[in-house]
């Protein structure tokens, strides 16, 4: 006698049950069941998990150090006289209205394509190498303008110059070279 291996036997005579309905249902899973049937083996992916995580954010921190150049620029000159005595009571904020904004124009022109690409033309910034990773200028370019940092410290006339990288003895070559570029340029504007 052959019987269908998926035809329920009917507990009373061993034979098939019949069919009452031709379409079965699907019966949902119980999500709070299956969480509690493999919070072992979800618990113990969860710590693994962590501890990879934490061993190679270490091991990246120590063996893959990231070193960061700063420059540090004073504005000073014509602008002293911000602080002279006027008889208008406004005319001290808008002194200093005018530096802040001098001040962030500086910031701009220092970030600029023109400042940029003519310290990428510095000799010695295209035998470092971090220039020489790229294939061409225009790589070059795009990586310096994304990691060039340039802004006004808070409460004083300083602009402040970062860039980070892996190559500690590149990085101050390239911060000499923007710098020293950036004035350049603003020497000859003045």
């Amino acid at each position: 006698m052959s019987q269908n291996s998926l035809t329920p036997i009917s507990p009373i005579s061993g034979q098939p049950a019949p069919v009452r309905n031709a379409i079965t249902r699907f019966t949902p899973l119980d999500p709070v069941r299956v969480l509690r049937q493999y919070i072992w083996l979800l618990s113990i992916s969860v710590v693994v998990g962590l501890t990879l995580g934490i061993v190679s954010a270490i091991l990246c921190e120590n063996f893959i150090p990231v070193y960061t150049s700063e420059a540090r620029l004073l504005v000073s000159g014509p602008l002293e006289d911000i602080w002279d005595v006027t008889n208008d009571a406004q005319a001290p904020d808008t002194r200093l209205d005018a530096m802040r904004a001098f001040m962030r124009n500086l910031v701009l022109h220092i970030r600029s394509e023109t400042v940029l690409k003519l310290a990428l033309s510095d000799p010695a910034l295209r035998e470092t190498s971090w220039f020489q990773s790229f294939p061409n200028a225009q790589d070059a370019f795009e990586d310096l303008s994304d990691t060039l940092l340039a802004n006004v410290m808070a409460g004083s006339t300083f602009l402040q110059l970062k860039i980070s990288g892996s190559e500690e003895k590149d990085l101050s070559v390239l911060l000499s070279a923007v710098t020293k570029k950036f004035l350049d340029i603003y020497k000859q504007d003045l």
